[in-house]
């Protein structure tokens, strides 16, 4: 197996991002550029999220509810869990709308 080596950043393209006037055109220039061309292109930065973007939780439930839900899912073209997350968020609505 041959070994990968970087390439030297004086060695690298160093192209100008073109301005975009959307993200769609951003979006379609990048599914065909890719980024080394650019070499070192902006600054490092450091993110920090005021939460978590997710979060798991558990449940227990008998084996004919969960094939149940995963054939539902499975019409709907989503992962049961999908599945189980849009009843809740649903269930969460309609309780506010009730009060």
């Amino acid at each position: 197996m041959r070994r990968q080596e970087s390439i030297p950043a004086e060695h690298m393209k160093s192209a100008k991002l073109p301005r975009f006037k959307s993200r769609e055109e951003e979006a379609s220039f990048w599914e065909s550029h890719d980024v080394t061309e650019f070499g070192e292109v902006g600054e490092e930065v450091k993110l920090k999220f005021a939460q978590p973007l997710s979060v798991t939780y558990s449940f227990e439930t008998d084996a004919n509810t969960l094939s149940a839900i995963v054939r539902l899912a499975k019409t709907q073209g989503i992962a049961p869990s999908q599945l189980i997350v849009l009843w809740i968020k649903q269930g969460l609505k309609d309780a506010r709308d009730s009060h």
